[in-house]
């Protein structure tokens, strides 16, 4: 599951949770969560938060493209 964030201008504990959750069932399914393109204020938030290692991020469509499935 790839979820762009390239449009996130404010993102709190709230928003944090509901990506750790969303990465929680998606892990649960077998998938993952893919953050795509997030914001500096996002990133700023998960940094915050120490959460920078628990998402794959990708700030590249190539990247991205490598990684889905065809």
């Amino acid at each position: 599951m790839v979820l762009d964030l390239g449009a996130v201008s404010f993102m709190d504990s709230s928003g944090l949770g509901t990506l750790v959750a969303a990465s929680t069932k998606a892990r649960s399914m077998g998938r993952r969560l893919l953050l795509y393109r997030p914001t500096p204020e996002a990133v700023h938030t998960m940094e915050t938060a120490q959460l920078t290692g628990f998402f794959p991020i990708l700030d590249d469509e190539e990247d991205l493209l490598a990684l889905l499935p065809d």
